[in-house]
């Protein structure tokens, strides 16, 4: 006696390495332990988003929304929104905020080349690899969904009401 459920995930390619991951909570860069803050510029459909000036960028799921991109600030999702979520870190800047953007977006993130710095990818909290000013990575959506299986009830909202209170405490 079961339900199923479908979640979507992202894509996250390296043109560098020709590395691709899929991430079903979130894609990360990160300034690791680069003691600085890293600039990082964003594209959403091959329009400028923005730059970030940042710990790091954070581009989530609907499932990922509830994790680390809540954490620093970005919006909860319902599961079954197509969207990603793109949300900055502890950003530099109070005229950026987190974004949702088409589940069929295509989103390119730019290790800013204007100065040496270094980063980190991370794919659902895993290392993805090592970035250098001038790497770029891109993130879509993707029809691979993964296929959950729930042998009990699931009130999305109402788990998120006692996740919020516990938090609180």
């Amino acid at each position: 006696n079961y339900q199923t459920e479908k979640r979507s995930l992202l894509k996250v390619s390296n043109p560098k390495t020709s590395d691709t991951f899929y991430a079903l909570n979130d894609a990360v860069i990160t300034r690791g332990g680069y003691a600085r803050l890293i600039r990082v510029e964003a594209f959403v459909n091959q329009k400028e988003y923005g730059v970030f000036t940042a710990d790091g960028i954070i581009v989530a799921t609907p499932t990922g929304s509830t994790g680390y991109s809540l954490s620093a600030g970005g919006p909860i999702v319902e599961p079954g929104v197509n969207c990603m979520i793109i949300t900055p870190v502890c950003v530099h800047s109070m005229q950026h905020c987190p974004c949702v953007v088409s589940g069929e977006a295509n989103i390119r993130l730019l290790l800013r080349p204007e100065r040496e710095q270094t980063a980190e990818l991370q794919i659902d909290g895993q290392n993805g690899g090592m970035l250098e000013a001038g790497d770029e990575i891109l993130v879509s959506g993707t029809e691979k969904k993964i296929q959950l299986i729930r042998l009990h009830g699931y009130d999305f909202f109402g788990l998120v009401r006692r996740k919020l209170v516990e938090w609180g405490s």
